[in-house]
């Protein structure tokens, strides 16, 4: 699981704004992070620098993103309902500061610390079966400021 890349706020952009040069490069990173194991599915929100974070990923692994809906509480935790389903998957979510540590919590039960508004290199990883998962933080791409 990770969060969106970096993203580029103008005025105009604002409810849905793409991503920067910096953050093309770290959906880059990400994509290259998977080496050749790649994601069986991938899963990111409505939003545009979500989906771009998603895409050269998506594209090396011939997978089409699934669009779900991590707008309120009620939807998260049926996401990860669907999530534990899909225990022998390699799954890449890329969420939002606000539901990652979410999803992570609902799927192996570890908190990880609040992601900053300016921290975009977390790497959350979680392994194992249902009641023996454990969560591997790592970073990816360039260290955030």
């Amino acid at each position: 699981m990770v969060r969106h890349a970096e993203k580029v706020l103008t005025p105009a952009n604002a409810s849905d704004p793409p991503l920067t040069a910096i953050g093309i490069q770290r959906s880059n990173n990400l994509n290259t992070y998977f080496g050749r194991k790649k994601p069986d599915s991938i899963f990111v929100t409505k939003y545009l620098r979500n989906q771009l974070t998603a895409a050269p990923t998506a594209s090396a692994a011939g997978v089409t993103p699934i669009i779900i809906n991590q707008s309120d509480s009620n939807n998260i935790n049926v996401f990860i309902k669907r999530l534990n389903k899909m225990h022998k998957k390699i799954v890449l979510v890329v969420g939002h500061t606000n539901t990652v540590p979410l999803i992570v919590k609902g799927l192996c039960g570890e908190t990880v610390n609040p992601i900053p508004e300016t921290d975009y290199d977390n790497l959350f990883i979680v392994k194992g079966k249902r009641n023996s998962r454990k969560l591997i933080k790592a970073t990816y791409g360039a260290v955030s400021p």
